[in-house]
């Protein structure tokens, strides 16, 4: 018997396979009473007995009727040849033929010399038809005959050899199975075994270094293994696992993984593609760009780093709702997931030695940590920061010695500053300050109160608009109309002023009390519990590492141009090939994007207040940041073109867009606003910025 279990295509296969488990008879131990009749003797058989049995009972039929083939065609060999005897003397045996009285007097004479042939023959020859004689048969009949003779000397053979009728047993069943197998949907193997002994023998060999991480060649050779487990068990190949792959995540706790290609690339200022299906309330909190076979660290606001691999998280389409995460990691009361990051654990070779985690948290502190300190992490996690009260984790990324970190606020200022200024620390650190922030950045800019238009403006708009044509009123000539009228026909502006008056009341009035949600400083929660829930406001907008290379490289411009000021908004004369360099993409709250040059921003010294970087409208704040013109993959293609990186912007209500960056012309001023680049609904805004690697990109 085999029972299917389909799933829709937002479930979780391990999760329904541990509740089938769990509540129903699906896994369970049988004990099974083998009787059969062996010889007519009923015997209690064995799993290898019934093999056995069987064995011997397919040998047993294809002797049967190997044997009766070979019969068959013996009879057959016989009566061809006779037939060639015949046609050896054609005029004799047809002049015996005619001689004869009847047909059994012909029978018994072509039985007779000269002719010798026996009863099957004589008899085969009498009713075979006058063209058999023709020289077309002769050549047809001797190829017959040595058709059959080889398969006589076949047959003998076969009945002689018990090797080779068990050869045949084994081709016979390759051929049904090919004819008419079908998939398994389930499997037996030893892989789990075989594969935890693999790993076992492998940390034999070699033991972890003595900084306490595990060799990344044995983490990549555990994590392959892994994955072709894997692959077997939901019996898909293992290259299909081998894919780029979006991770969202929301603020309810809902988790899928997606294609990165349903999101076609679009122009700025489009609205953008449902990133999935949102319940009441419910935001996109994180949205990363993994392969499939990466293992993605998830960091909580508490500081614990979690463990989960890219694969097992269950692929959804946009318009599902995804996965709890509870299905996919155990996390702590009050915990919530504020960072993502995928390491390349599978596939990536080579020694660790430089790799930090850099981790950054809401109010400003920063942290570096040696990343073999991360190499094994379990399902209760590990200790990642120590936080000080109120303070939240943000921000995590890989760095190298010699990298450079930019740290934006909230209120659009950007620090640059050397990651060499931070010393390693052990996880259970709590890290240094990175950014000074000014008291008003706690968060957006404050927003002017709605004002609604008095009872003398809506007659104003009112009489414009009912003017004869050709004819304009200014303002003095409106107000002399104003004045003019009774009380009686000022009384319906004044009454649609006074409900306009209490409308803009009542949204100023829900707009303050919405705030400390839209300036991020109670993104969290309930995470709160440790402190008393006193999370303090969110002052950090983003953090982007700058290779050490283009570091370099920038420092070399600058001490061949003493020209360069670091509060200069920019001269214009920049050279063309900036627009392919490294360039900082910010995006505001409300879409507003811009590209600048990184080399606007000289590293300074840790802990400053930094440089403006944006111009923020009222109301708005800096939501996101990356770096762009940094992949590797860049460098190959060389200054000859520009090549095309593309981000995925996220709001708050799921909306994601995919944009390609070079659309968006570099600004050479700090203070510019830059440019409307995502169309946002209603009460919705920008929630991060997600930079796809160049290979992942359809040229």
């Amino acid at each position: 018997m085999r029972v299917v279990v389909e799933i829709r295509r937002s479930g979780d296969p391990n999760f329904v396979r541990e509740q089938l488990y769990t509540r129903t008879r699906l896994q369970v131990r049988v004990s099974v009473n083998l009787v059969g009749l062996i010889g007519r003797e009923p015997k209690v058989l064995t799993l290898m007995d019934i093999m056995r049995e069987f064995l011997e009972f397919r040998c047993e039929s294809i002797e049967r009727r190997a044997r009766h083939e070979l019969s068959k065609a013996s009879s057959r060999l016989h009566v061809v040849e006779g037939y060639l005897a015949v046609q050896a003397a054609p005029d004799a045996v047809v002049a015996a033929i005619r001689a004869a009285k009847d047909g059994p007097e012909a029978q018994k004479t072509l039985q007779e010399a000269p002719f010798s042939l026996s009863k099957e023959q004589s008899e085969a020859v009498l009713a075979m038809p006058l063209r058999r004689l023709t020289g077309l048969e002769h050549d047809k009949l001797r190829a017959e005959e040595a058709d059959l003779t080889a398969k006589v000397e076949q047959l003998n053979a076969l009945l002689s050899d018990r090797a080779l009728v068990i050869a045949a047993v084994a081709s016979e069943a390759k051929e049904l199975r090919d004819k008419y197998g079908v998939e398994r949907k389930t499997l037996i193997d030893h892989s789990a075994a075989k594969l935890a002994a693999e790993v076992a023998e492998a940390r034999r060999r070699s033991p972890p270094s003595g900084d306490g991480g595990e060799d990344v060649g044995n983490v990549a050779e555990r994590e392959m293994a892994a994955a072709a487990l894997y692959a077997k068990r939901m019996n898909i190949p293992l290259d299909s696992l081998d894919a780029d792959n979006l991770i969202v995540m929301t603020g309810k706790g809902y988790i899928k993984r997606i294609d990165p290609k349903i999101f076609s690339r679009q122009n700025k200022g489009t609205i953008g593609k449902k990133g999935g299906r949102m319940r009441g309330g419910d935001q996109v909190t994180k949205v990363t760009h993994c392969n499939g076979l990466d293992t993605v660290l998830f960091f909580t606001d508490r500081g614990r780093v979690y463990a989960v691999r890219a694969y097992d998280i269950p692929q959804s389409s946009t318009t599902a709702l995804g996965t709890p995460f509870t299905r996919v990691l155990k996390l702590a009361e009050g915990e919530t997931i504020t960072a993502m990051l995928p390491v390349d654990t599978a596939s990536r070779r080579g020694s660790n030695v430089g790799e930090h985690l850099v981790m950054l948290t809401a109010r400003g502190v920063v942290k570096k940590t040696p990343i073999s300190e991360f190499a094994n992490i379990n399902r209760a996690g590990k200790r990642a920061l120590g936080l000080q009260k109120g303070d939240r984790l943000k921000h995590v990324d890989l760095v190298r010695d010699g990298d450079g970190i930019m740290v934006a606020g909230v209120d659009g200022m950007v620090l640059h500053f050397s990651m060499d200024s931070i010393r390693a620390q052990s996880r259970i650190g709590s890290g240094v300050k990175a950014m000074k922030f000014r008291e008003a950045s706690a968060g957006a800019t404050e927003k002017k109160p709605k004002k609604p238009p008095a009872a003398h403006m809506l007659f104003a708009a009112d009489a414009r608009a009912n003017a004869p044509e050709g004819t304009s009123y200014n303002m003095a000539e409106v107000s002399k109309m104003w004045r003019e009228l009774s009380d009686e026909e000022k009384a319906p502006y004044e009454v649609k002023a006074a409900d306009l008056k209490e409308k803009a009341r009542r949204e100023n009035d829900a707009e303050k009390k919405s705030a400390p949600a839209a300036d991020g400083a109670a993104d969290d929660g309930a995470a709160d519990d440790d402190d008393d829930g006193d999370a303090l406001p969110v002052l950090v907008a983003g953090m982007s590492i700058v290779p050490s290379d283009v570091v370099a490289a920038f420092e070399l411009a600058t001490e061949s141009d003493e020209a360069g000021d670091d509060d200069d908004a920019g001269t214009g004369d920049e050279k063309p090939a900036d627009e392919c360099g490294a360039m900082v993409l910010l995006v505001t709250s409300e879409g507003q994007g811009k590209r600048i040059s990184v080399g606007q921003f000289r590293q300074k010294g840790r802990g400053g207040l930094g440089n403006k970087a944006i111009g923020l409208e009222e109301g708005s704040r800096l939501a996101a940041m990356c770096i762009t013109g940094v992949d590797p993959a860049l460098r190959e293609a060389g200054d000859a073109e520009c090549v095309a990186e593309e981000v995925i912007i996220g709001s708050t209500a799921g909306v994601l867009n995919r944009y390609d960056v070079t659309e968006l012309r570099p600004q050479l001023g700090r203070n510019a606003k830059g440019v409307k680049l995502m169309k946002l609904n209603d009460g919705d805004t920008v929630r991060d910025i997600t930079l796809l690697p160049v290979d992942a990109v359809e040229l």
